[in-house]
């Protein structure tokens, strides 16, 4: 098929070649042979009016024009990748596909107890992949590489569908041995407290250095209270490990805090001062609203989480119960 002159067929061999750099790889990732691949470069470079690829000592570089071309070229093929991939119906028992869920560690820890099984027993040739969040959140579906996005609902920008997924919202964690979590923390106590916390890289360009706080932190600080982190960490499940035999805290969502605080080891409390609730959403690409597998994996996700708050044990009480053991 032609458009504007174009066999769109070309296009696939484009992104292969602008990504390889090399006629002989692209032509093995496209199992067809070199000659081929290079009569689709010709064709290419004619109907550009540029070499696309050039010769620099051994080795062919892109050329300015056809650096401009790679995201906007990866953008089109991920959504006609998402157009073929959607389906008006959907047979889990039969599908082939994988989708790819996009969420922090927080939310996989909570459903995947849960939402495994069931896509295992309903759906056993159906692959899923759980990624967590680099750069901005939004950064997966504005490159159309993933199916779902869970997420604070403040991070669904037009023209990406939000529904509500669940309410959050978060408690202190320390150590059963720190003295500072003996008694119910007050505002004074809670402004002199030094956190493990979670810090997210804002691009997943590695020449592009830096971290952002999570959502936690930039509460904490428009309450006023500056947040001392003393150890920076790349997921909210691993703030558990790294307050153990310390005067660190970790603020953290009630679910995981459900889910992963041990009473021998940890001391949950409420946060002396309000710092809202989190509100979830479930974020996609609006050409997936009719899609009838991510309807199927929604519906999954949603079951996952009842099953999961039904399930989950009361860590405030637990530890209450355990006695501040670690000040013995």
């Amino acid at each position: 098929m032609r458009f504007h002159g174009l066999n769109l067929n070309l296009l696939v061999a484009l992104q292969v070649l602008l990504a390889e750099r090399n006629v002989s790889v692209a032509a093995q990732k496209l199992n067809l042979t070199q000659s081929s691949v290079s009569g689709m470069l010709s064709r290419l470079r004619e109907h550009y009016g540029d070499q696309l690829l050039e010769l620099s000592g051994r080795n062919m570089v892109r050329t300015p024009f056809a650096d401009s071309l790679v995201e906007p070229l990866e953008v089109a093929m991920e959504h006609i990748e998402r157009l073929t991939v959607s389906t008006a119906s959907f047979n889990p028992s039969l599908s082939r596909r994988r989708f790819r869920v996009v969420t922090s560690d927080y939310m996989i820890q909570t459903l995947l107890p849960y939402a495994m099984s069931q896509i295992a027993q309903a759906a056993p040739h159906v692959s899923i992949a759980f990624d967590l969040p680099t750069g901005q959140p939004g950064g997966p579906l504005n490159l159309g590489n993933a199916d779902i996005l869970l997420a604070p609902e403040h991070y669904c920008k037009p023209p990406y569908v939000s529904e509500f997924f669940c309410e959050e919202d978060f408690v202190i964690v320390g150590w059963a041995g720190n003295p500072t979590m003996s008694m119910p923390l007050d505002t004074r106590a809670l402004a002199t407290l030094r956190h493990a916390g979670v810090q997210f890289p804002v691009s997943t360009d590695p020449s592009i250095t830096g971290y952002s706080p999570s959502l936690a932190q930039v509460l904490l600080g428009d309450a006023g209270y500056a947040v001392d982190v003393v150890i920076g960490l790349p997921t909210f499940a691993t703030a558990f490990a790294a307050i153990i035999g310390t005067d660190l805290v970790t603020i953290t969502h009630r679910r995981l805090a459900n889910s992963l605080a041990d009473p021998s080891q940890h001391i949950v409390q409420e946060l002396p001062i309000a710092l809202g609730t989190l509100r979830e959403a479930m974020i996609y690409h609006p050409l997936r609203r009719q899609d009838a597998g991510l309807e199927w994996l929604k519906g999954i996700l949603r079951e996952a989480l009842a099953r999961a708050d039904q399930t989950a044990p009361d860590t405030m009480e637990k530890g209450a119960a355990a006695d501040f053991k670690g000040l013995a």
